[in-house]
C-alpha cells in the first residue's frame, strides 16, 4: 500500500500539489505546481523535478521516475525513508554513503505557489544538490507533447526567473537561494501507471529549461514556484530573500494547521476555496471542480458539524445566487448546467439544517440572509410544483416524477458524453425521499404545503414497499408507466432512512431494510451500490472508460453513503453504550484506517465492490470525508449525551 499512498497541498484558491509518497508521479494530475485559472479550469506549470546529490563518495539520485514501456529509472524507491504528511510532506532520503537529506513540500495558504526544501541531517557534510523541473503549461486534464513551440528561455526578473511556455497559459517564476544554469532538454515517454490503469492515454513529454544548484553545507535549499499571472505573493519575494520569506511563511503555515481541533478538519479545510466575493466547495481533488450535489452532500460535515457557518453561509449564498426557474445549476462553469432534478432538494434540507444550527449559534444571522434563503426554498418548490423545469414536474400521486430527456440526471443515473449508460427515468427512491423532505421543510413556512406532502407521503409508503424483498423499491412508474417498479436492491433507499432530517417508514419496515442493505450492501468502506446477485453486478472497478462507466453504480462501493447507514442504524437499534461501542467498531474503525491508505488524511470517492475493497476514483472526495466527519459527530454527541436525533 506503500507506493500508492498519495499526499495533497492545496493553496485555498482552487489549485493544488500532489504526488506519491514514494516519489514517482503516477498520475497525469500529480504534479509540484497546478493552479487553478477559474472555478472550472486548472493548469499544471511544474510537473516535478530530477534531483541528485554529490558527496565525496558520490552522486547519488534523490528522486524517481516512469518512463514507458515500464522502467523507473532512477529507481530511488527504497531509499525514500521515513514519510511523515504532518504538518506537510516531508521526506528522510537516505543516500547509500549515510547521509540524510531531509526534503519537504508546502504550499501557504492563500498563495498560488509551492515551497520545497531540502537540507542535510544532522551534522554538516559535502553535498551539492541539482534540480532539474519539468515544465508542461497545459490545461490538467490533457497531457503534453514535445514541440517547437515551447519556450525553454526564461526572463530575469527581481530575485527569481520567469518562465512563459505558451501564449495564453499562466507564467511561472520560481524564486530560490541557489544557482541556475540554463540546459535546455526535452524528456520523454514519462509513463503514468494509475492513468495506463484507467485505460486512458498515459504518456507524455515534458521540458526541462536548466538546472538549479545549492552548495547543502551551506545550509537550507529552496525553491519558491508560482505561477506569476495569478499571485501577488512574488512581491513579498522581491523585496527579501527567499530563504527568509519561505521561513515567515513555514512558521505561519505551522501555526494554522496545528490550530485546527483535529487532522479530519484540518483535511475538511482543504476543500474550502475562496472566491472573488465569497467561498466555495471543491467536490474532490485532483479533478474535480464545484459540483452542487456534492457540496451539499459534503457541506454538512465540512462545514456545519464543525461550526464553520460562516463559511456555511457564504457557500449556500453563493449557489442560491445562481438559481433560475427554481433550479440550482449542477456546477459552477462559463455556461450554467441546469440538469439535476436532486441538487435543489438537497439545498433545501441544507438551508433547513443550516439554520436551525443558527439558531443554536451564538452567532446571529443577517435577518436578510434568513429571509433570503427562505425565499429561494419557496422558490424552488413553487417551480418543482408548477412543473418549470422542463422533464421534472408533479404526479397525480403527489411524488416528484423525473421525465428526463437525457438530462434530468440523479445520483446512481450514469452518462459517458452524449450516452445516457443507466438513467433511472420515473420516481427514483431517493429522489421521493429529497422530494418529502423538502415538502416537509417547506410546510413549515408555506402551511399550504401540508396536504401535498401527507398525500406524497401516503404514495410513497404505499407505492415502494417491496414486500417480496422486505425493502424499498428503486424507482416506481419506470419510464413514466404508472405500476411498473424497479426491484434493484440498491442503497439510495437509504435516504428515506437516514442522512435527512425526516425518515419517512414505520420503525418495523426500516428496519427490515437495514437488515436487508446490511446483508447485501453494508461494506468495510461504505455501502455497494447494487446487490452481487443482480446479474447486473460489477464487482470492481477497472479498466478502461466504458468498462469503469459501467461499473460506476453497479456494485461500486460509496464511501458517503455509510453517513446515513450509521445515522439510521442508530436511530432504530439505539443510542446505548454497547450499541455505540459496536457502531465505532464495526462502521467507524474502518474508516479510520482508510485515512492512511490512498489519498493521506481523506477518504475516497468509491472503492470495489469486490473485496478487499480496493480504493478508486477521486483520492480525495469531500462528500465521503464530509460525511464521516457528520457522522462521527453525531455520535461523538451521544457518547456524551445519551440522545440521538
Amino acid at each position: 500500500m506503500f507506493n500508492d499512498l498519495e499526499w495533497l497541498e492545496v493553496d485555498g484558491l482552487g489549485g493544488f500539489a500532489s504526488g506519491r509518497v514514494d516519489g514517482v508521479r503516477s498520475r497525469r494530475y500529480h504534479a509540484i505546481l497546478s493552479p487553478a485559472v477559474s472555478s472550472s479550469n486548472r493548469f499544471v506549470l511544474v510537473n516535478g523535478f530530477e534531483g541528485w546529490v554529490s558527496t565525496d563518495n558520490g552522486r547519488y539520485p534523490i528522486s524517481s521516475q516512469r518512463y514507458s514501456p515500464d522502467v523507473v529509472s532512477p529507481d530511488n524507491r527504497g531509499s525514500m525513508g521515513d514519510f511523515t504528511p504532518e504538518p506537510w510532506p516531508s521526506w528522510r532520503i537516505r543516500l547509500p554513503d549515510g547521509c540524510v537529506i531531509i526534503q519537504e513540500i508546502f504550499i501557504p495558504k492563500g498563495i498560488t505557489g509551492t515551497v520545497v526544501s531540502w537540507r542535510i541531517e544532522g551534522k554538516t557534510k559535502q553535498a551539492v544538490l541539482e534540480i532539474r523541473p519539468f515544465f508542461s503549461g497545459r490545461e490538467i486534464h490533457l497531457l503534453h507533447n514535445e514541440n517547437e513551440e515551447f519556450q525553454f528561455s526564461a526572463k530575469k526578473v527581481k530575485g527569481g526567473l520567469k518562465w512563459t511556455p505558451y501564449e495564453g497559459v499562466p507564467s511561472t517564476v520560481i524564486y530560490a537561494n541557489g544557482d541556475y544554469r540554463k540546459d535546455p532538454l526535452w524528456y520523454r515517454n514519462f509513463k503514468y501507471e494509475e492513468e495506463h490503469r484507467r485505460g486512458l492515454d498515459s504518456e507524455e513529454d515534458l521540458a526541462a529549461p536548466g538546472v538549479f544548484q545549492w552548495d547543502l553545507s551551506k545550509g537550507e535549499a529552496v525553491a519558491v514556484f508560482l505561477a506569476d499571472d495569478l499571485t501577488v505573493s512574488s512581491k513579498e519575494l522581491v523585496k527579501r530573500p527567499a530563504l527568509d520569506v519561505v521561513a515567515d511563511w513555514r512558521e505561519i503555515e505551522r501555526k494554522r494547521r496545528t490550530s485546527f481541533a483535529s487532522s479530519l478538519e484540518r483535511s475538511a479545510d482543504c476543500f474550502l476555496v475562496k472566491r472573488e466575493g465569497g467561498i466555495s466547495l471543491i467536490a474532490g481533488y485532483p479533478w474535480f471542480s464545484e459540483w452542487s450535489r456534492d457540496t451539499f452532500v459534503a457541506i454538512r460535515g465540512i462545514c456545519m458539524s464543525n461550526g464553520n457557518l460562516e463559511d456555511a453561509e457564504s457557500i449556500l449564498l453563493e449557489w442560491a445566487g445562481k438559481i433560475s426557474e427554481g433550479q440550482i445549476p449542477n456546477r459552477f462553469s462559463n455556461e450554467l448546467e441546469y440538469s439535476s432534478a436532486d441538487a435543489s432538494l438537497w439545498f433545501i434540507v441544507v438551508v433547513f439544517e443550516f439554520l436551525a444550527a443558527r439558531e443554536l449559534s451564538p452567532q446571529s444571522i443577517d435577518p436578510s440572509v434568513n429571509d433570503q434563503l427562505i425565499n429561494v426554498i419557496k422558490l424552488v418548490l413553487k417551480n418543482y410544483i408548477e412543473g418549470n423545469r422542463p422533464g421534472i414536474r408533479v404526479d397525480r400521486d403527489g411524488l416528484l416524477l423525473s421525465e428526463g430527456d437525457g438530462q434530468s440526471l440523479r445520483y446512481v443515473d450514469g452518462r459517458m458524453g452524449d450516452l445516457i449508460s443507466r438513467s433511472r427515468v420515473g420516481k427514483p427512491v431517493e429522489l421521493e425521499a429529497l422530494w418529502l423532505n423538502a415538502l416537509r421543510i417547506g410546510s413549515f413556512y408555506d402551511g399550504s404545503l401540508e396536504p401535498l406532502f401527507v398525500k406524497a407521503l401516503n404514495s410513497f409508503r404505499t407505492k415502494f414497499w417491496n414486500r417480496v424483498t422486505g425493502c424499498l423499491y428503486d424507482v416506481v412508474d419506470v419510464e413514466g408507466k404508472e405500476g411498473t417498479v424497479d426491484g434493484s436492491i440498491r442503497p439510495n433507499q437509504m435516504l428515506a432512512l437516514g442522512g435527512l432530517p425526516f425518515p419517512l417508514l414505520p420503525k418495523q419496515r426500516a428496519k427490515k431494510v437495514l437488515d436487508v442493505i446490511e446483508r447485501k450492501l453494508l461494506t468495510p468502506l461504505g455501502l455497494r451500490s447494487l446487490d452481487p446477485s443482480d446479474m447486473n453486478y460489477r464487482g470492481f472497478y477497472r479498466g478502461g472508460i466504458w468498462e469503469r462507466g459501467g461499473a460506476y453504480h453497479q456494485g461500486t462501493v460509496w464511501p458517503w453513503l455509510m453517513g446515513s447507514y450509521v445515522e439510521a442504524w442508530v436511530r432504530y437499534h439505539g443510542s446505548g453504550e454497547q450499541n455505540l461501542r459496536m457502531v465505532r467498531q464495526r462502521f467507524l474503525d474502518p474508516l479510520f484506517e482508510h485515512l492512511q491508505c490512498a489519498g493521506i488524511g481523506h477518504i475516497s470517492e468509491i472503492a470495489d465492490g469486490n473485496p478487499p475493497h480496493q480504493p478508486r476514483g477521486c483520492p480525495f472526495q469531500a462528500g465521503s470525508l464530509g460525511e464521516f466527519i457528520r457522522i462521527l459527530r453525531k455520535i461523538e454527541e451521544l457518547e456524551k449525551e445519551g440522545d440521538f436525533c
